[in-house]
């Protein structure tokens, strides 16, 4: 798994602040549809089913340091959402 940009790490804090896509895009200076690309990397990034799980697997990525999940991790974070 890639390490998030700088970019992606901003979307996900803004989004765990309660943000919608139309927030996120006017405080970082960017259009709706950049946001969604983000959202779209990120799901790749983290194999995250929607933007909650996106948001709780890349801010557990960031606090790892950067370090990937693997797979078995990734499964049992899946079932705790569920």
């Amino acid at each position: 798994m890639h390490c998030l940009s700088d970019r992606e790490r901003q979307v996900v804090e803004l989004a765990a602040q309660g943000l919608g896509d139309k927030q996120i895009a006017k405080a970082l200076r960017v259009s709706s549809w950049t946001v969604r690309t983000y959202w779209d990397r990120l799901r790749e990034k983290t194999g995250g089913l929607n933007r909650l799980h996106v948001v709780v697997l890349a801010l557990d990525l960031d606090e790892s340091h950067a370090r990937p999940i693997d797979a078995d991790q990734r499964e049992r974070k899946q079932a705790d959402l569920r």
